[in-house]
């Protein structure tokens, strides 16, 4: 993949979409170069995922028209040491996604 030689060292990638065919991902390459892989998964309105073939005017509309509230998608915040609060709370399917800060 591409990818792996395009990020720099200690980079990210972050795979966002489902493909066709099955890709190799060059696994000593990216030890070696320190790259962090992110698998990140569409989910719609909490508990219905979206198809693998997301039509991005559709979601354009929804979000315009107030369909879809973004503000659930960003506040949900927790440290590391938050994690099972962080858990608990995304159990009770306030919000889409809950975020944990691994960073020290």
């Amino acid at each position: 993949m591409f990818v792996f030689k395009a990020v720099k060292d200690g980079g990210r990638v972050v795979l966002v979409a489902l493909g066709a065919e099955r890709v190799e991902i060059p696994v000593l390459e990216m030890v070696a170069k320190e790259i962090d892989l992110f698998q990140e998964a569409m989910y719609f309105l909490s508990q219905m995922i979206v198809t693998q073939f997301f039509s991005w005017p559709a979601a354009i509309e929804m979000i315009s028209s107030g369909k879809i509230k973004l503000d659930k998608l960003t506040r949900a915040h927790y440290k590391l040491e938050e994690a099972v609060e962080a858990f608990q709370y995304s159990q009770k399917g306030e919000v889409i996604k809950v975020f944990v800060d691994c960073a020290p």
